[in-house]
């Protein structure tokens, strides 16, 4: 890779822990271009504006998260809702694990203005497959008959707050399966 194709990785990066530091609001296409050590018109060859910026980041966070679901989703109709709960609360705390950076992005600006609403749309799209079985689990009252909305934010709340405020290194085989287990309680209509 030569020197130009370095460019818009380092932007993107660069902007990912200031957008994470600052916000969108207070991050300023100056400090990004400071930050990546290249002038501001550089960063204009790549982007035409802050808000190009923030969706290319969104959009590649998007695809890593969906891929990292893919063996599931590969196999959601075809699997006990019990196993897809354990193995997707598995897959989604590894990838927040691995890619804290990425996940805290995704949570923090996946309902903003400035994300487009085609990427938002992507990002649900390449999930469709789980919501239509959560659908499905609560039809066939083996979850609570809750909103969907409810059930998929007892599910991200718990790993938006294990990337928050756990010391990701307590995160043993022990901790995550009595986790795991408590958020099925929770949506299960087990007694």
């Amino acid at each position: 890779m030569n020197r130009n194709e370095n460019i818009k990785p380092k932007v993107l990066n660069e902007a990912k822990v200031l957008f994470l530091k600052f916000g969108y609001e207070g991050t300023k296409v100056p400090q990004i271009a400071d930050s990546a050590g290249i002038s501001v018109g550089n960063i204009y060859r790549y982007f035409k504006n802050k808000e190009d910026i923030i969706n290319e980041l969104y959009i590649n966070s998007a695809e890593e998260l969906i891929e990292s679901v893919q063996p599931i989703i590969k196999y959601i109709d075809f699997m006990d809702f019990r196993e897809i709960h354990k193995e997707l609360f598995k897959r989604i705390v590894l990838f927040s694990i691995e890619n804290r950076d990425t996940m805290r992005f995704l949570l923090r600006h996946h309902e903003n203005y400035y994300i487009s609403d085609e990427n938002k749309q992507y990002m649900l799209n390449g999930l469709l497959p789980v919501f239509h079985r959560i659908f499905k689990e609560i039809e066939n009252e083996a979850i609570k008959k809750w909103p969907v909305e409810y059930i998929v934010s007892v599910f991200i709340g718990t790993v938006a707050h294990l990337i928050e405020w756990v010391d990701l290194k307590d995160v043993n085989e022990d901790f995550f399966t009595k986790l795991e287990q408590k958020q099925w309680e929770t949506i299960s209509d087990e007694i």
